[in-house]
């Protein structure tokens, strides 16, 4: 089995993040309470997949057969609500928690790399930090996720950004849709960020070799609209050829972009309008290749980036932001390992980071919150029993919520939300599953003196239907014939848009 090196590293510095409406994520969502990892799972010993378990300090680390899934450069998990593990892709494919591919799932960023990389129903995608797998009510996920091309002008860069839907209500996931374009650019890494009214999102994303911003507000539709913002300093590809991993801080105040040769931007970040302002760079004192990664701690204080050989701290409250060492890899044990890559922050409130070839541990930020040095950077802190390589989970902050006393939930419109308990007892939906038609035999509950609406959604959030049941009605009759096949919620609302009624709808 091919070993990824080096050059397979670099590649995974080009990669991505990303979005979808919400319910209010609120402090209870642990959907980022289970970590996996591994491969060549079909050697044995020291060969083979396991997971990291967050509901427990110190987490637990437990070998699991995953049919031989490769995760060791992509990886993406969700867990539900209450951190049990639903989803997991390695950027080929998506599989359920038992390692399963999910029926249509298989060819996830189709294209030369898929085909180079996910052949034969085996292989990794060869990027890290390439996906974001984000809850749409309480029974979908969405996931965002980057393409990989090559430029004449920029060599590497991602692109296009797709979108797939998962629903994951039942012990059997269903893929609702895969690989839907979204918006296609020379990009670099980018951040997801809950909107300000703590139901949408922001995908953010750096044009290569310019000082252009694209911005997605994926709204409640869940279609994505795409702006673009010009500011702050110049990574010309031919002075600065090495963009690095983007980060947002957990309070969503803080953006900061990365070149690991040509330094760092740090932005003011506004969760109402996606915007960008207030620019502070830091000058790197040499080339910080390989590497070339950031994350935020948990208080939002300080940032940390990376190169290979070298951790930085930077103090975001100070006035004039300096960066301070509180890592090197030459001061550390002769066991210490194969240097730093990936940093990603974990719901125990330390700091992970991967190495950048194949290991058994990862080097931990045990105080990330803590000034200096003494936030520890604990060399192989995380024992594994089997090889990891660079991958590491790319996970927003579930936790966020809304603004408070926000200004800025002022995008309206319907949603696509899950049915609330007793709307789906008050009209029955037959056949279901249904072709052609179907038809709503309302309660007397529904049977109004008022004209009432019908609407025929897709999970994705695209309206597909729209009627009027007259007053006293008991039977109305949806026209599916122009639907295609899917998952759709049926709503039956007032005139003034109070949902009165809501159940699921399967059309084959």
């Amino acid at each position: 089995m091919y070993q990824v090196g080096w050059n397979e590293i670099k590649l995974s510095l080009f990669t991505g993040c990303l979005l979808c409406l919400l319910t209010n994520p609120g402090n209870a969502q642990k959907h980022d309470f289970i970590w996996m990892n591994g491969y060549d799972a079909e050697y044995g010993g020291k060969f083979g997949n396991f997971y990291m378990d967050f509901h427990t300090d110190p987490i637990s680390v437990v070998p699991i057969d995953f049919q031989s899934v490769d995760l060791r450069t992509q990886v993406s998990t969700f867990c539900s609500a209450d951190g049990d593990l639903l989803l997991v892709s390695n950027g080929c494919r998506f599989f359920d928690r038992y390692g399963n591919v999910l029926p249509g799932g298989d060819t996830l960023n189709p294209g030369k790399y898929y085909n180079d990389f996910c052949a034969d129903g085996e292989g990794y995608y060869p990027v890290t930090f390439g996906m974001f797998l984000l809850p749409l009510g309480m029974d979908s996920v969405m996931a965002f996720h980057l393409g990989l091309k090559l430029s004449n002008q920029f060599g590497l860069t991602l692109s296009p950004l797709y979108l797939s839907l998962i629903d994951v209500g039942d012990e059997s996931l269903q893929l609702i849709f895969a690989n839907k374009f979204i918006g296609q650019f020379n990009g670099e890494p980018g951040i997801a960020c809950l909107h300000g009214n703590g139901r949408d999102w922001w995908l953010v994303f750096p044009e290569t070799s310019s000082t252009t911003y694209y911005r997605y507000l994926i709204g409640p539709k869940v279609e994505a609209v795409g702006q673009t913002q010009d500011i702050g300093f110049l990574y010309d590809y031919n002075d600065c050829p090495a963009p690095g991993i983007q980060s947002i801080s957990p309070d969503g105040r803080f953006f900061v972009r990365y070149n690991n040769y040509c330094g760092l931007s740090f932005f003011d970040f506004d969760r109402c309008t996606g915007m960008l302002s207030n620019e502070r760079r830091i000058i790197l004192p040499e080339v910080f290749s390989p590497g070339a990664f950031t994350v935020f701690s948990p208080n939002s204080r300080y940032c940390y980036y990376n190169s290979s050989r070298v951790i930085m701290q930077v103090d975001m409250w100070d006035a004039v932001l300096t960066s301070d060492t509180v890592a090197i890899v030459d001061s550390f044990p002769a066991d210490f390992g194969s240097g730093f890559f990936a940093m990603q922050r974990a719901p125990d409130g330390r700091i992970y980071i991967s190495t950048g070839s194949s290991n058994m541990a990862w080097h931990v930020i045990e105080y990330p919150d803590v000034k200096g040095k003494d936030c520890w950077v604990h060399p192989s802190g995380m024992l594994f029993p089997h090889l990891t390589s660079s991958a590491i989970p790319h996970i927003p902050n579930y936790r966020l919520g809304p603004l408070e006393g926000s200004p800025c939930d002022t995008l309206g419109g319907p949603s696509v939300v899950e049915p609330s308990p007793g709307l789906e007892e008050v009209f029955r939906l037959y056949p279901n599953p249904a072709r052609g038609h179907a038809h709503l035999e309302l309660d007397a509950y529904l049977q109004h003196s008022e004209t009432l609406q019908v609407r025929l959604v897709h999970m994705s959030g695209t309206e597909m239907y729209t009627g009027r049941i007259p007053p006293y009605a008991f039977l109305h009759t949806l026209p599916l014939e122009r639907v295609g096949a899917g998952m759709y919620l049926v709503e039956i609302m007032d005139l003034t848009g109070k949902r009165l009624g809501m159940q699921k709808l399967v059309v084959e």
